[in-house]
């Protein structure tokens, strides 16, 4: 099999204010709102050669106790926005970092770690299976803002 490299910059648009964490110049090859499939606080985005899909983590909304009031989601979107699947990820409202692994097809997702409780990568099929924790961060190593497999 023979691989390649894709460049693909998205824009994430939430409540109409767009998020661009790139070097200039660059090039916005699509641009859409999250907001309008649900995902209010996306944390990370990753594509899949295999789907030809976007794959984008959403924390839980809570109140000040802690308490969850919109469980956390991965949505599955096309390259344009469309929403084509979603499912609950159960990483209660610390899930960060998102990643596609090309040799096993699995999504990694970061939880970070607190000062009460761990962190990990967690890995799930792109059907929302949970293959389960992957690997244990241990608190105070602070926050797991990102992963890459390559």
């Amino acid at each position: 099999m023979k691989y390649g490299f894709l460049i693909l910059t998205v824009a994430l648009t939430v409540a109409g204010m767009t998020e661009v964490a790139f070097s200039t110049p660059f090039y916005v090859v699509s641009s859409f709102d999250t907001s309008s499939f649900g995902a209010l606080n996306p944390e990370g985005i990753t594509f899949s050669p295999l789907t030809g899909t976007l794959f984008i983590p959403d924390e839980a909304i809570t109140d000040d106790q802690d308490n969850v009031l919109v469980p956390g989601r991965i949505f599955e979107v096309s390259l344009t926005g469309d929403l084509i699947s979603s499912f609950p990820h159960g990483l209660h409202r610390h899930a960060e970092g998102i990643t596609f692994d090309p040799i096993t097809g699995d999504l990694l997702i970061t939880k970070s770690a607190l000062a009460s409780s761990g962190g990990g990568i967690y890995r799930f099929k792109t059907d929302g299976t949970s293959l389960g924790l992957f690997l244990t961060i241990e608190p105070p190593s602070g926050d797991c803002d990102g992963i890459a497999v390559h």
